[in-house]
């Protein structure tokens, strides 16, 4: 199956997490659990390596981790860094939390896609430098 270009796919921040889990759950059965990592897999053809390690840094146990989104077939929909922070400092052996979307991986991209969108739609906003956001200056 091809990979999606990271542009292509749903990127939820992570404080964004429950609000977009709770709008998936209205729209496809999602089933929280853990899963070995080394039985995901991508769909993300490029991962960026100061962020794999940016987020393996942040983490001294794998239960800590902020939860993976996948599909009903094992494929990763939203935490490609996480997945791979998880192995690189864990090992692909590790266990790491995972709400499974009951869809295949196109269906779930397209769904969780769509709710990533609606999240980050007002903060996608272009902020200039010098301009004033909430009272802090960038």
């Amino acid at each position: 199956m091809p990979l999606y270009s990271r542009k292509d796919m749903p990127q939820v921040n992570t404080q964004n997490l429950g609000k977009a889990l709770g709008m998936t759950k209205r729209k496809a059965k999602v089933t929280k659990g853990m899963s070995l990592a080394i039985k995901l897999k991508q769909s993300q053809k490029e991962l960026i390596k100061s962020k794999v390690k940016g987020v393996a840094a942040k983490y001294s146990k794998p239960t800590d981790m902020k939860p993976l989104i996948i599909s009903k077939d094992n494929y990763i929909i939203d935490g490609h860094h996480r997945w791979a922070a998880a192995i690189y400092k864990f090992g692909d052996d590790v266990k790491i939390p995972i709400h499974r979307i009951n869809l295949k991986r196109d269906e779930a991209i397209e769904l969780y896609n769509d709710i990533a969108s609606s999240l980050t739609e007002d903060i996608n906003v272009p902020i200039n430098v010098g301009d004033t956001v909430l009272g802090g200056k960038f």
